[in-house]
C-alpha cells in the first residue's frame, strides 16, 4: 500500500472520530437531568409513571454525508490502485527489457576501401626522374573485408582479407641495353566461352585468428595476427587514419606487420582511468614463407607493454615492443646422383633485434603521436647480391625510423552540420640501412574532412629529401657537393569509406 493510500485512509478515520465525538457530546447534553428529593418533602413513595413507548430518533443527515464520503473515497481508492498497478507493470516491463537477456552468437561482415589520386614531381636531372611515374593517376589501393564471429562470451574469430589489383601491369624488368630487356607483368586472362578479357588481381590475408578471452587479465590469440606494435600498424584502416601516406618504416616492414603463431595478452586496471596492457608473441618469425611454414625451427618472440591514461578531458598512452627472430631462406639441393641424395642449402640467414616506442596524446581535438623503430641485423649466412642490388655480400647493418604527427580538429563541427575538419602536419626520418648513406626526411601537410563517421576526404602535400644520396660520388670527386642530395615532391588526395 502506497504512502498516499495510507494518508487518505488516516484522514477518513480522523474525520469519523471527530464526527462521532461531536454527536456523542450533543447527545449527552440532551439527556434529562437526574431528579433528587428536595429537603423537607415527604418520604412517601412516589408512584412510578408507566413507561411511554420510545419514539425513534430522526436520521442524522451527517451520517448520510459520511457514508457518501466513504463510498466516494472507496471508489477513488479502487481507481487509484488500478492505475498504480498498471504503472508498476509498465515500469517492471521496461526494467526487464533493459536487463541483459543472455549472450547470443553473432556474425558480422564489414570493411573499408579507398580511392586515391597521386602526382609525383621530380627535378630536372634527378635520379628519380624516370624511376617514378610522374603521370597524374587515380588508383584503388585498399579493399579490406572483415568477417567476425562472436561464438561465446569469451570466444571469437576474425578474418581480414585485403583485395588488390596488383600485380596488374607491374614492370618486372627495366630495359638496359646489353643487360636486360623490358618485361611487364601480364595477368590478363580470356574467358573461353565469351572471349571476354579480364586482368586478375590478388587476395592478401591480413590476419585470421581465434581469440579466447576469459577475462580482462588473460587471453590467447592463435593464427595470423597483426604485430602489436606502434599506432599505425594497429589502426591500419585508411578511414580511421588522418594522413594518406603511411610511414616508410611501416611499408618497408622494419617490424613484420603480421606474424603466424600465438599471442598471450591481458589488461590490468590499477585504478579508474589507468590501464596497463601486455602481449607476449610467439611465432614463426620472418621468412620467405612464414605465413605457413618456419624454415629454421627458431621461434621468434616479442613483448608488448603499453600504459594508457584516459579521462573525459585527455588521453595519453606510452608503449613499446621488443622483438627478436631469425630469418632463414633455404632450399633443396641435389648432392648426389647415384644414388640420388638431397639436402638443404641455406642461401641467407640473419638474426634481427628490434625495439619500438610509441607515444599518443589527445585532448580537446588536439592529437600528437610519435613512433620510433630501431632494427639491428646480424648475418649468419650472407647471400651474394645481384649487380642491380650493388653486388657483393651484405654487411651487418642498423635501420631506424621515426614518425611524428600533429593534428587539430577545429571546433566548428556544430556550425557545419557535424562535419569534422582536421588540418595536420607530419614529419618522418628514415634510414633503412646505415651502410648505404641513403637516409631521408619526409615532410607532409594536409587536410582531413569527415562529412560522416564513415567517410574521410583527404588532401596532402609531401616532400621527400635524401641529403646524402650521392655521397660516394662526391667523395670520389665525380659529383659536386651541391648535387649530393636528391628529392621529389607530390600531391595526393583520397576518399576513404568504411561500411
Amino acid at each position: 500500500m502506497t504512502e498516499r493510500k495510507h494518508n487518505r485512509i488516516a484522514s477518513v478515520f480522523v474525520l469519523l472520530a471527530l464526527l462521532l465525538a461531536t454527536t456523542g457530546s450533543r447527545a449527552q447534553d440532551e439527556l434529562p437531568p437526574t431528579e433528587t428529593e428536595p429537603e423537607g418533602t415527604s418520604s412517601e413513595p412516589v408512584a412510578t409513571p408507566e413507561p411511554q413507548p420510545e419514539t425513534p430518533a430522526a436520521p442524522d443527515p451527517r451520517d448520510e454525508k459520511i457514508e457518501a464520503l466513504e463510498k466516494k473515497l472507496d471508489e477513488q481508492q479502487k481507481s487509484f490502485d488500478e492505475r498504480l498497478s498498471a504503472v508498476e507493470e509498465i515500469q517492471e516491463d521496461q526494467l526487464l527489457g533493459e536487463l541483459p537477456t543472455g549472450f547470443e552468437p553473432s556474425f558480422d561482415v564489414y570493411g573499408f576501401f579507398d580511392m586515391s589520386f597521386n602526382k609525383f614531381v621530380t627535378e630536372e636531372g634527378s635520379f628519380f626522374r624516370g624511376v617514378l611515374h610522374e603521370d597524374s593517376t587515380f588508383f584503388v589501393q585498399n579493399l579490406n573485408l572483415y568477417f567476425k564471429s562472436e561464438m561465446t562470451e569469451s570466444l571469437s574469430a576474425i578474418a581480414e582479407l585485403g583485395f588488390t589489383f596488383a600485380p596488374t601491369g607491374q614492370e618486372k624488368e627495366i630495359e638496359m641495353e646489353g643487360f636486360s630487356d623490358f618485361e611487364r607483368e601480364d595477368t590478363e586472362v580470356v574467358d573461353l566461352f565469351s572471349a571476354g578479357k579480364e586482368r586478375l588481381g590478388g587476395v592478401h590475408i591480413e590476419r585470421v585468428h581465434l581469440t579466447w578471452r576469459p577475462s580482462d587479465y588473460f587471453g590467447v590469440i592463435a593464427g595470423r595476427f597483426l604485430t602489436p606494435y606502434g599506432i599505425w600498424n594497429i589502426e591500419h584502416g585508411s578511414p580511421v587514419l588522418i594522413p594518406i601516406r603511411p610511414p616508410f618504416m611501416l611499408t618497408s616492414q622494419f617490424i613484420p606487420s603480421a606474424q603466424t603463431g600465438f599471442v598471450v595478452l591481458g589488461d590490468f586496471h590499477p585504478k579508474p582511468g589507468h590501464k596497463i596492457h601486455y602481449a607476449i608473441t610467439l611465432s614463426n618469425g620472418r621468412g620467405p614463407m612464414d605465413e605457413v611454414y618456419d624454415l629454421d625451427s627458431n621461434t621468434a618472440a616479442g613483448l608488448r607493454l603499453r600504459y594508457t591514461f584516459d579521462n573525459p578531458n585527455a588521453r595519453f598512452s606510452l608503449g613499446g615492443y621488443g622483438y627478436t627472430g631469425e630469418y632463414t631462406d633455404k632450399y633443396h639441393r641435389i648432392v648426389s646422383v647415384a644414388p640420388i641424395g638431397m639436402d638443404y642449402y641455406v642461401n641467407e640467414q640473419y638474426r634481427e633485434w628490434i625495439g619500438s616506442l610509441d607515444v599518443l596524446f589527445e585532448s580537446h581535438g588536439f592529437r600528437a603521436q610519435v613512433e620510433y623503430v630501431r632494427r639491428l641485423v646480424t648475418y649468419n649466412e650472407r647471400p651474394l647480391r645481384e649487380m642491380k642490388d650493388g653486388g657483393g655480400y651484405p654487411p651487418d647493418y642498423v635501420g631506424q625510423g621515426a614518425f611524428g604527427l600533429l593534428a587539430y580538429t577545429l571546433p566548428i563541427a556544430d556550425h557545419l552540420g557535424g562535419v569534422a575538419v582536421t588540418p595536420y602536419v607530419s614529419g618522418e626520418y628514415t634510414e633503412a640501412n646505415d651502410t648505404k648513406d641513403q637516409w631521408a626526411v619526409i615532410l607532409a601537410g594536409g587536410l582531413n574532412v569527415r562529412p560522416s563517421p564513415h567517410v574521410a576526404l583527404k588532401v596532402e602535400y609531401y616532400r621527400s629529401t635524401f641529403p646524402e644520396w650521392h655521397k660516394d660520388e662526391v667523395e670520389e670527386g665525380t659529383m659536386a657537393k651541391e648535387d649530393e642530395g636528391e628529392s621529389f615532391w607530390g600531391i595526393a588526395a583520397q576518399i576513404a569509406v568504411s561500411f
